[in-house]
């Protein structure tokens, strides 16, 4: 079902990424037309004194979350506007006091030649009574025919996505046990898996896995139950990784659905207060490694949020990179770059000090090299941004206006000379 469709003025190139829905077989991918962007109104920072290097390229959306490309298009996860707009929601009070409103308004949207449309529709979101802050589709992974095992009917191979899938991290941030409690919430703490014909089923109940298992309470006593899926990276072949926000844990689910821990995330201890990690993204570094990112919790700590390292054994580094607030997405691009996204509204951009000595491993030499990188403002005047990925063209992509009903969406910023 498609809710909405937007004609994009603006250009979205998507040269040499890997296939997916929407994409055409065999066509030559040195040679073909570029992605076209909406009629969105270009307005940021705002209308009056738009940014040059910025292009708004997608409009209109629910609480816009998560990026990912494919082939041709790019995707982004909506966490939709709980009840907002419904007669009588459903309702309960969350665990920090305040009342929530459910509605089935989480969606995926794409923008594929010029249009950008809704191509999953249904998934569950709870909101403020303005349909603010939603919980829902959290981020989306594409995943293409290359990225599964050559015998689809091996241990962790998924027929249904020899065509390509988009699987998608439902939140919850609650415990788990409020979908007993409150039955309307038991479809959120899922993976859920959009196949080539538009179809999506739950694939995995990441709540379940945080009932039985509660990975961090190795560092926690007594043991604290939350989950919240909030962050996805597509690993070829092998399926998924989940950042569990709620459950500061890194897991990985398999395409055919089975669900381990890779990492786990310990407290952050300051002079004055004890609060959780938080991870809000991950991504493969140019070591190999997976890097994390912290949003940390309450009371806010300024300066207090770090990127973690993890190797690909589980080892967690939680002090590689650190002086950051509320970080909310990371991303590397092809020379190595990081980009760090600060819901405060600011790209941060970090060189990394290639002469930088190492301590000895190979983890603190990396951590070395981008702890004394060059950190330069790239990106002010977001408002509440929740996502980021870099384009093929070299461009940032961002959710701005993450966390609003309505007037989400989506800019394109040439932050170097592309």
């Amino acid at each position: 079902m498609i809710r909405r469709s937007v004609v994009l003025t603006a250009t979205v190139w998507a040269v040499g990424v890997t296939g997916f829905i929407g994409a055409t077989a065999h066509q030559d991918l040195t040679d073909r037309p570029a992605v076209q962007g909406a009629e969105c109104v270009q307005d940021f920072p705002t209308a009056a004194a738009p940014d040059p290097r910025a292009t708004v390229v997608m409009c209109g959306l629910d609480n816009p979350r998560g990026l990912t490309f494919s082939q041709f298009a790019l995707y982004v996860a909506e966490a939709g506007r709980g009840g907002l707009g419904l007669t009588a929601p459903e309702f309960f009070q969350g665990q920090v006091g305040a009342i929530r409103y459910y509605g089935a308004t989480g969606a995926v949207s794409r923008l594929l030649n010029g249009i950008q449309e809704q191509i999953a529709t249904g998934f569950p979101s709870h909101a403020t009574v303005l349909g603010r802050n939603a919980i829902g589709p959290n981020d989306v992974a594409a995943t293409a025919s290359t990225d599964l095992p050559t015998d689809v009917s091996s241990p962790g191979a998924s027929p249904d996505c020899v065509g390509g899938c988009v699987y998608v991290a439902v939140g919850l941030q609650q415990p788990p046990s409020y979908r007993t409690l409150y039955p309307f919430l038991a479809d959120f703490a899922k993976l859920a898996r959009i196949t080539a014909d538009f179809q999506w089923t739950f694939v995995s109940d990441l709540g379940d896995y945080e009932t039985q298992y509660d990975p961090d309470q190795v560092f926690l006593s007594p043991p604290e139950l939350d989950t919240n899926p909030y962050a996805l990276l597509n690993e070829p072949g092998r399926g998924v990784l989940v950042a569990d926000a709620g459950g500061n844990s890194l897991l990985r689910v398999s395409p055919a659905g089975g669900i381990s821990t890779v990492a786990v995330f310990p407290p952050n201890i300051y002079p004055s207060a004890v609060d959780d990690a938080v991870p809000t993204a991950v991504t493969v570094g140019p070591d190999g490694a997976y890097y994390v990112s912290e949003l940390t919790g309450f009371p806010l700590v300024p300066g207090a949020a770090n990127i973690l390292r993890v190797s690909q054994r589980g080892d967690v580094d939680s002090a590689c990179i650190t002086g950051f607030t509320q970080i909310m997405d990371l991303a590397f691009d092809d020379t190595g770059v990081l980009y760090v996204l600060n819901f405060a509204g600011t790209v941060v951009r970090i060189s990394p000090d290639r002469t930088a000595a190492s301590a000895g491993a190979q983890s603190r030499g990396t951590c070395a090299r981008y702890g004394a990188g060059e950190r330069t403002t790239v990106v002010t005047g977001l408002n509440q941004p929740t996502s980021m990925t870099v384009g093929p063209d070299g461009a940032l992509y961002i959710s701005n206006r993450g966390t609003f009903a309505g007037t989400g969406q989506v800019i394109r910023i040439q932050v170097g000379d592309q």
